[in-house]
């Protein structure tokens, strides 16, 4: 996802918005509670970034209005290719069991889905 598909996505950037996206460090956990840290210029969101819980770097201004992740929290529901149908997406956090990621689910709740599961992609970047 990373070294493939987020660097198709921003070869079709417009050429202004690429000239001012920064690269940055990100945290993921890796197999064995062990973590990683990237530079990207664009990257999926951690489950820490969301919920503000875990050790995948800070919660975004963005995301704090969630409350509590078992609920329809608008905010999350994503529309794929830009349609009004929600969607499933993919986080860069691992699952506990170390062979399935996290996900958020089209109604925003959240699921474990393993990697050859069909998902889409919400990117963050940094300007």
């Amino acid at each position: 996802m990373r070294n493939e598909t987020l660097t198709t996505i921003y070869t079709y950037l417009p050429s202004d918005l690429k000239d001012t996206i920064k690269q940055v460090d990100k945290i993921s956990s890796v197999e064995g509670n062990s973590q990683v840290t990237t530079s990207d210029l664009l990257w999926l969101f951690s489950w820490t970034e969301i919920y503000g819980t875990g050790v995948e770097g800070s919660q975004y201004e963005y995301f704090s209005v969630i409350e509590n992740w078992t609920e329809n929290n608008e905010i999350l529901i994503k529309n794929i290719n830009g349609i009004n149908t929600p969607a499933d997406w993919w986080l860069r956090s691992m699952s506990v069991t170390g062979y399935k990621y996290k996900g958020i689910t089209s109604t925003a709740g959240t699921s474990e889905p393993y990697a050859n599961t069909e998902y889409g992609v919400s990117f963050g970047f940094c300007i």
